[in-house]
């Protein structure tokens, strides 16, 4: 057990690499309550968060949920969040590390403009789970009390699961199919054994953080203080998918339009070792003697059997299949640049 922004959370139950062996051929189990649950309602509700989010709301229908960030005026991210958009507002959820800060900005926000919105924190009333990998539905189905079949990829919906009411979203931080489980607090405990014994037979087993943060650099997905921060524009972090310059105006826009990649803009790539060696986060990207990035994120692959990581590099050295080095402690060891995601399902 680890403390995690204040959270006492499981880096792992049994091994870390089998947990994340466990999720990319059957089923892991995450306990995400440290993640943050912010319901806003009202009715200006949407155009906050519009104000505040880089992503379409107005391009989601009730029941559709979208990846997105908050940034600072300067484009500098405050968080990268999931948004889903509910009848009457939208249930919001930042990192753990960031929550107060996410709050705080959306209250300053809604009192700048006068609006009426109510930011209600519901993150300790409400619990959350995710079921990741190729197993997650059929332990889901056999747990329902309606079929999840038809459930799309970022789309969410009330259902009984184990006979708890429940919020399940096809969401996940794996780069594998699954679900994460919300429901009310004193009902976790519960749900989650009942989901342990149901998927036991299928080979699903409960999962930490390590194996979470394994998980997610194979998949190529950011981590806020790592691939994310208040200095990062995400335009050279590869989300600018995420940023809808043409939805109208919202905080850090001016920037984020006026963004404009040189040779030498960091941006963000992802590279594995072609030398046995295991790259950490803060080491040195080298390339014809010169210092050319750094790693924000990097660990020996389970799934692949190298050394992978994510690092900001100078742009005119991302192309994949460029070149470089990876400095450890006081040595250089070879890798490359590669296609991003490192892992994909299927």
């Amino acid at each position: 057990m680890v403390d995690f922004a204040g959270w006492e959370m499981p880096l792992f139950y049994s091994a870390i690499l089998e947990e994340h062996q466990a999720v990319r051929r059957a089923a892991g189990l995450f306990d995400v309550s440290h993640m943050g649950r912010l319901r806003i309602a009202g009715p200006q509700a949407i155009d906050l968060v519009q104000l505040a989010f880089t992503n379409d709301l107005s391009r989601l229908q009730p029941g559709r949920a979208c990846y997105g960030l908050v940034c600072e005026p300067s484009g500098g991210v405050i968080d990268d969040v999931i948004v889903c958009r509910q009848a009457d507002g939208c249930l919001m959820i930042p990192n753990s590390s960031n929550r107060m800060a996410v709050v705080d900005w959306i209250k300053a926000l809604r009192e700048e403009r006068r609006w009426e919105a109510q930011i209600d924190d519901q993150t300790e009333a409400l619990g959350m789970i995710a079921l990741q990998g190729p197993a997650s539905l059929s332990i889901l189905n056999s747990m329902a009390a309606d079929s999840m079949d038809g459930l799309r990829r970022f789309a969410f919906r009330r259902a009984a699961v184990g006979g708890t009411d429940c919020q399940v979203a096809r969401t996940g931080y794996t780069g594998e199919d699954g679900f994460e489980i919300l429901c009310p607090s004193d009902r976790a405990l519960p749900l989650w054994e009942a989901l342990m014994e149901a998927g036991q037979a299928q080979g699903l087993r409960p999962a930490g953080l390590a194996a979470r943060d394994s998980l997610r650099i194979e998949a190529c997905l950011p981590l806020y203080g790592h691939e994310l921060t208040r200095r990062t524009n995400p335009m050279f972090a590869g989300l600018e998918r995420f940023v809808k310059l043409d939805k109208g105006d919202f905080i850090g826009r001016q920037a984020l339009l006026q963004a404009r990649m040189e040779e030498t803009t960091p941006c963000l790539a992802a590279f594995e070792m072609t030398e046995r060696a295991v790259p950490r986060q803060g080491c040195p990207i080298v390339r014809d003697g010169e210092t050319i990035g750094e790693v924000t994120s990097g660990l020996f692959s389970p799934t692949l059997k190298k050394g992978v990581g994510l690092a900001y590099i100078e742009a005119r050295c991302a192309k994949p299949g460029t070149p470089i080095s990876v400095q450890i402690r006081h040595k250089q060891f070879a890798a490359q640049v590669a296609e991003r995601p490192l892992y994909r399902r299927g």
